[in-house]
């Protein structure tokens, strides 16, 4: 058996913890993501059922400019 130096198997020992840490790193992005397509798809739903009141509104101020 190999007897590793005290430096050698600290970072051994350092890169397993990497290791076990690494795949939570991606979980706040996701959930970023996540909350992110969830205001996309409420502005969506918004502008669905407001967009024809908006475009009436732009409208009339429009035509009480001329």
């Amino acid at each position: 058996m190999i007897k590793l130096p005290g430096l050698i198997k600290n970072r051994v020992t350092v890169n397993k913890k990497a290791r076990l840490r690494h795949p939570l790193q991606g979980q706040g992005l996701v959930e970023y993501a996540l909350v992110l397509m969830l205001i996309v798809i409420v502005i969506i739903v918004i502008l669905v059922f407001l967009g024809p009141q908006i475009g009436n509104m732009f409208s009339s101020v429009t035509k009480s400019l001329s």
